[in-house]
């Protein structure tokens, strides 16, 4: 505990008083706690979150959201997450085999000469996908087999290549380079489908996959946990738990179950309430900190201990020791 850099408090009247903050007492981004203790009063404290300037305007400025700060990291691959057959014959083996480069593969067919199929990826709320990298071969008498990326904002495929075909088996190696269009948002988030198809008159034998993945990178276009606190938002429906993505400041979480599920992931003991949320907890919650202003907490009976509570309305019953209650309104017994 540190005294206040820039003086004391001026009284303004009928016992409240005034104190100004300077640039070395907000100097650390967290929360700040601030208490005074006065001979012949009763000891007063109360607690602050210094924010950094990118964040309070976000929050509570009149301008549009600033720029965020963009941090990324490249050349992560991964695999596929499931596989649709929208047009197709009889499969030998499973888009499970496509995992290895071993010579076994997907083989999948056309059923009444067309063929319509596409591989899923999901590469997380904070990914871009940079290509689709295909091993195998198409079986045609000299045609092609296009290939298309998902756009999700035309909410349709586009097609971005072919593949010509030859009547052997010999294996190639194809890339095909994806956009930022082609990975999904919302309860989409971070998927991006790769097809395959025959058109134009083109007759296709088998499509023949041995291994298929794709490659992106993450970047990270959020404030971040401001206050090492995860953000709710009971007034939106945004109940997802991906760390860095869900529970930020800027996409809050709209459930206390999702952002208990992404501070215990993340190893955060804070809770920060948007004006007019609501809570009602189901578990037990030893040393978490609950914060905000005008927001509504059902204690619902829960273990407590050494919680501490502020700016919130209170109603239920709770259990446990140590508990701070501050500048809390207490609608029923606790």
């Amino acid at each position: 505990m540190v005294a206040k850099n820039s003086g004391g408090g001026t009284h303004d009247e009928i016992g409240y008083y005034a104190a100004t903050f300077d640039a070395t007492d907000t100097a650390t981004v967290g929360t700040l706690q601030v208490a005074s203790k006065v001979a012949g009063a009763r000891p007063v404290s109360h607690t602050f979150q210094v924010l950094t300037g990118n964040a309070y305007d976000y929050l509570y400025g009149a301008a549009a959201a600033p720029s965020a700060s963009i941090s990324g990291s490249g050349g992560i691959s991964t695999t596929m997450s499931s596989f649709t057959a929208t047009t197709a014959g009889t499969e030998t083996n499973s888009e499970t085999d496509t995992v290895e480069e071993n010579g076994v593969f997907h083989i999948v067919p056309p059923t009444g000469g067309a063929l319509d199929v596409y591989y899923e990826f999901d590469i997380g709320g904070s990914g871009l996908p940079q290509s689709v990298t295909w091993q195998g071969y198409v079986q045609t008498n000299n045609d092609n087999c296009e290939v298309y990326f998902y756009n999700w904002a035309g909410a349709a495929f586009q097609q971005v290549g072919s593949i010509g075909g030859t009547s052997g088996t010999t294996e190639s190696t194809q890339n095909f380079v994806a956009t930022t269009a082609h990975v999904g948002t919302g309860a989409d988030l971070g998927k991006v489908r790769f097809r395959f198809a025959s058109g134009g008159g083109d007759v296709i034998t088998n499509l023949a996959t041995d291994r298929i993945i794709i490659t992106y990178t993450q970047t990270n276009q959020s404030i971040g946990y401001v206050g090492g606190a995860v953000w709710i938002n009971t007034a939106l429906s945004n109940t997802n738990t991906e760390s860095f993505v869900d529970g930020t400041a800027d996409n809050p979480v709209s459930t206390i179950a999702a952002a208990t599920t992404i501070a215990d992931n993340l190893n955060l003991r804070r809770f920060h309430h948007l004006p007019g949320s609501t809570s009602t907890l189901a578990q037990t919650y030893s040393g978490y900190e609950f914060e905000g202003e005008e927001y509504n907490i059902a204690l619902g009976g829960q273990d407590i201990t050494n919680c501490h509570i502020m700016g919130a309305s209170i109603s239920g019953t709770a259990t446990g020791t140590g508990t701070i209650f501050e500048r809390v309104i207490i609608d029923s017994a606790v």
